[in-house]
């Protein structure tokens, strides 16, 4: 899930679906195969290839994006596991660069990376919380 918004209107969206994940294991293909089972049925088959796509598909996206990207005064991120990391940060033509002073994590929970999703976050980040009172001065 990728999105860019100027005054909180989106500008650029592009939402990834992939089946990645192993039904009711919870965890993706990789991090099964490094623990040193290597499934080789059709299923575990497709997952790893599309963990393959993804990323590449990632990469190329934040490529195209990125003269829009260098524009950024703030950049959240939300990437879980090794395979996520590695999808940002990862390969010879990193699509960012962890050094960046640029980059956030997203200091919150989470949820499905949907464009709705996507919205309510980008509206927490967006909130100023005031605790006491206020004092003219």
């Amino acid at each position: 899930m990728a999105e860019s918004t100027s005054g909180g209107e989106a500008i650029l969206h592009k939402t990834f679906h992939s089946y990645t994940v192993r039904k009711a294991q919870g965890g993706s293909q990789s991090t099964k195969d490094n623990k040193g089972t290597h499934s080789k049925s059709a299923g575990s088959s497709l997952r790893r290839y599309n963990e393959q796509s993804l990323a590449q598909h990632i990469q190329e996206l934040m490529k195209t994006w990125g003269p829009d990207i260098v524009k950024c005064d703030l950049i959240f991120y939300r990437a879980v596991g090794r395979s996520n990391m590695s999808s940002l940060f990862g390969g010879p033509s990193a699509p960012l660069l962890k050094s960046d002073p640029r980059l956030r994590t997203i200091p919150f929970p989470t949820r499905r990376p949907t464009f709705n999703e996507v919205q309510r976050v980008h509206s927490l980040l967006a909130l100023t919380f005031i605790y006491g009172e206020l004092q003219n001065t």
